[in-house]
């Protein structure tokens, strides 16, 4: 199995990007001087952690999140 998997690594560092769903990181830099309200309206965030409400979800740096908390 990893002979595939170099010569797939081969050939998209060779020829360039290959089509196919851009991939989004979850976790970005955050915006340390925003300031949030304090109104508790949990989100679930990609990473799996429940924050209390989508802007501070936004200035830790989360790029998706789900209305309520996160599930066990």
């Amino acid at each position: 199995m990893k002979k595939p998997l170099h010569i797939y690594i081969g050939l998209v560092l060779m020829f360039g990007c290959v089509d196919g769903p851009e991939i989004i990181p979850c976790v970005v830099a955050g915006q340390n001087d925003t300031v949030c309200i304090e109104i508790y309206e949990p989100v679930c965030g990609c990473n799996d952690v429940t924050y209390d409400n989508a802007c501070y979800a936004e200035v830790s740096g989360i790029t998706s999140w789900t209305q309520g908390e996160c599930l066990d």
